[in-house]
């Protein structure tokens, strides 16, 4: 695993390969019928206003957004 940091956004849950889950489907790399993890990093900001964090956690957010989605990993 390069990242082991970092989980995929969907993984099997016995042997954790990628699992890329669709409007058509569920697509392994494995061939378990086991349940498929999810992790997830959540930002919680309180009253619900982003606008009122500091603007280096916005862009800090935002980044951690941009590479969420480019590398199919929860960073």
């Amino acid at each position: 695993m390069i990242f082991p940091q970092f989980p995929y956004l969907y993984s099997c849950s016995t042997c954790g390969k990628k699992v890329k889950v669709g409007l058509n489907g569920v697509k392994r790399k494995c061939n378990h019928t086991t349940t498929i993890n999810a992790p997830r990093k959540v930002i919680l900001t309180g009253d619900g206003t982003l606008n009122s964090q500091p603007l280096k956690t916005r862009i800090n957010w935002h980044i951690r957004k941009f590479l969420t989605r480019l590398t199919g990993r929860c960073i």
